[in-house]
């Protein structure tokens, strides 16, 4: 199956993760894996096929927890989105690639993109939308249920996470709030969890990034 020119390539958990995300059945998704599986990439692109090509929700919300980021973030120049954009570096490369497959326009596919923090998602309420919450490993189960309540009945959220990649201290030494979530949410029906294996990056990335995960922060 090729979802705005993007296929799994033989990848049989990517395979499946876009059987996943393209059904009905499934409105909340979480997908982990070590760094260069394509959590982001399968994801925007089944998202976007959606959105912008079957026209089934109105709006990708793509929402990342900045304060794991430092407090230097309040210092940057701008507005809220100009502070959160240079976060959002592997969004905007992921859509580049999604148009050089698909042949679609990426500012036209950017437009049907909101970018948001998650603190900002308190008290909204989507329908019609497509929610993706990226870096969600780092996030604490109270960040984690603001999300997941603001999800109106035709909705989809998809938490995508790493766990070699925990920039939260506090969760560096024992299970990430995401694995207890996760956990709570796998005997419902509504919910599926897709692990990624393969990465698609260099032949040593998955290796190194394994190697340094060990390391005790």
């Amino acid at each position: 199956m090729s979802v705005c020119g993007i296929t799994a390539k033989g990848n049989p958990e990517q395979t499946e993760l876009i059987r996943i995300l393209m059904d009905n059945q499934h409105p909340i998704v979480a997908v982990t894996g070590a760094a260069g599986t394509g959590k982001n990439l399968i994801s925007l692109a089944c998202a976007l096929q959606q959105v912008y090509v079957d026209r089934k929700y109105d709006k990708i919300i793509y929402a990342r927890d900045v304060y794991q980021v430092g407090e230097s973030v309040g210092f940057l120049p701008g507005d809220i989105n100009e502070k959160i954009d240079p976060f959002m570096g592997a969004l905007w490369d992921n859509l580049d690639v999604i148009a050089r497959y698909s042949g679609y326009n990426a500012q036209d596919m950017r437009s049907k993109i909101e970018v948001v923090p998650v603190f900002s998602l308190r008290g909204r309420s989507f329908d019609s939308k497509i929610l993706i919450f990226d870096e969600a490993q780092n996030s604490d189960v109270n960040t984690l249920r603001t999300v997941l309540t603001r999800m109106g009945d035709f909705s989809k959220v998809i938490f995508l996470g790493s766990y070699n990649q925990v920039d939260n201290k506090a969760m560096s030494r024992r299970k990430t709030d995401l694995e207890k979530v996760i956990e709570k949410l796998e005997p419902l029906e509504i919910f599926a969890h897709v692990e990624l294996k393969k990465s698609m990056r260099s032949k040593w990335c998955a290796e190194v990034d394994r190697l340094l995960g060990e390391i005790d922060g």
